[in-house]
């Protein structure tokens, strides 16, 4: 983080949350470059796919 603090060790969040995290890592995808912080975007919806609906399909899996 930006002034040096550490994240805690679990982060939380409920159904609301998560999906309002999942929209935004969406609309990046939509307006970010290739690069690295495009590519850890499906990093991000898989963490909350993984956490929230572990019994989807695995992303990029079809």
């Amino acid at each position: 983080m930006a002034d040096g603090d550490l994240l805690p060790e679990q982060i939380v969040l409920d159904a609301a949350e998560a999906r309002t995290v999942y929209l935004a890592v969406v609309a990046a995808l939509d307006v970010l470059p290739t690069g690295e912080a495009r590519e850890r975007c499906p990093a991000a919806q898989r963490v909350l796919v993984v956490k929230y609906l572990p019994d989807l399909p695995e992303l990029g899996e079809e």
